[in-house]
């Protein structure tokens, strides 16, 4: 460690990191929270819970229907060990993609049945996360996210490896903070899932040309797309 770098400066760097954690898992208790409330004055309103949010409320409707989808899931998001908002965003939207079905099993072929010309199968267009068509030169780019949630994969298994190890008292793993490890991997994780193609960009279209928003790359995050505003998501 350089000398240039005092104690006081390293410990308020970790100080203030440490902050920024907290504040995320601050705020998706909070989104947490809302939604709650959302949930429970809804069935008590009978039909004006809509203009209620749109009066009252300092969101859209769009987005108390995500604070209540948090909260549905919540033990789901548990589970899965989701405690920043745009995580949760990132596992529902996963949830939400559809299986693909399985190809029914081919008829047995028999002299007496003709079987049909034979033509290309007909598939549907591929959709981001906010279920909208990808455009064609998009698609490349939002199937090779799996990159990105193969690179998070193998640091949460560094992190499985070291608990394992501390368990049975592995003395290599002595000197090892495990919580600060934890906070550690999962910022870099949120890094990676914070920078996954989550939709084509809203301002754009997807075109990219020019569009200071998405950076010219016809996309968006899952950060950006909550940041977008609802009228601009109608493109």
């Amino acid at each position: 460690m350089t000398e240039a770098i005092t104690k006081t400066v390293t410990a308020e760097i970790v100080q203030l990191h440490q902050q920024v954690f907290d504040g995320l898992k601050m705020a998706y208790d909070r989104a947490m929270d809302i939604g709650k409330i959302l949930s429970e004055s809804k069935p008590k309103l009978k039909g004006q819970f809509v203009r209620w949010v749109e009066e009252d409320l300092p969101f859209a409707v769009r987005t108390a229907q995500i604070y209540m989808e948090v909260y549905a899931n919540r033990e789901k998001l548990k589970s899965a060990n989701v405690c920043a908002l745009s995580d949760a965003y990132i596992y529902l939207a996963e949830q939400k993609k559809p299986v693909e079905p399985s190809e029914p099993e081919k008829p047995t072929k028999d002299t007496d049945v003709l079987e049909p010309e034979s033509r290309p199968a007909k598939t549907d267009p591929a959709k981001d996360s906010a279920d909208q068509i990808i455009p064609n030169h998009l698609v490349g780019i939002f199937a090779r996210a799996t990159e990105l949630r193969s690179e998070a994969a193998i640091v949460n298994a560094v992190l499985q490896r070291t608990k394992e190890a501390k368990k049975i008292d592995d003395p290599l793993y002595m000197y090892i903070s495990l919580s600060m490890l934890e906070a550690e991997i999962g910022n870099v994780k949120r890094i990676f899932n914070q920078s996954l193609p989550f939709a084509v960009c809203a301002y754009c279209g997807g075109r990219g040309t020019d569009c200071t928003t998405c950076k010219g790359t016809g996309w968006t995050t899952s950060v950006g797309w909550a940041a977008t505003p609802e009228e601009m998501k109608e493109f």
